[in-house]
């Protein structure tokens, strides 16, 4: 197991779309992060909002 002060984060892209619709833009949001200990313990998480 990994303590969490070990980790670090990097956020490889977060990517932002649009749509048009009646009453304006909607926006939508998308990430890829990645988590590692920097010894071999690498984990992703993408997301959309």
């Amino acid at each position: 197991m990994v303590a969490k002060e070990d980790l670090e984060e990097k956020v490889l892209f977060v990517n932002r779309c649009s749509k048009v619709v009646k009453g304006g833009r909607k926006f939508s949001f998308s990430a890829l992060i990645l988590v590692g200990d920097r010894n071999g313990h690498v984990g992703y998480g993408f997301a959309k909002a």
